[in-house]
């Protein structure tokens, strides 16, 4: 996880609508990409689909809570606070 744990920040802070409509449009997208990959693609397609969903749902709720909160949510970010101290 790249982005660090958004979806559980956000819903411990009360956003977790936020969350919701995020996966709705993770979910959409995954509809989409499998209807145009896996009749071309096969199971390669599918995977391609199921990164490119996480990427969009995480990336949503990494972006909410970087403009809302302020900080980076970022498992990098993370990691350097860390070496940093």
């Amino acid at each position: 996880c790249l982005y660090g744990f958004t979806a559980v920040f956000l819903a411990m802070r009360g956003d977790g609508v936020i969350v919701v409509r995020s996966q709705a449009v993770g979910l959409a997208v995954n509809v989409v990409a499998n209807v145009l990959l896996i009749p071309k693609y096969g199971v390669l397609g599918a995977a391609i689909s199921t990164a490119l969903t996480a990427t969009v749902w995480k990336g949503l709720t990494y972006y909410y809570v970087r403009s809302r909160y302020g900080f980076d949510p970022s498992l990098g970010a993370l990691f350097a606070q860390v070496r940093n101290k």
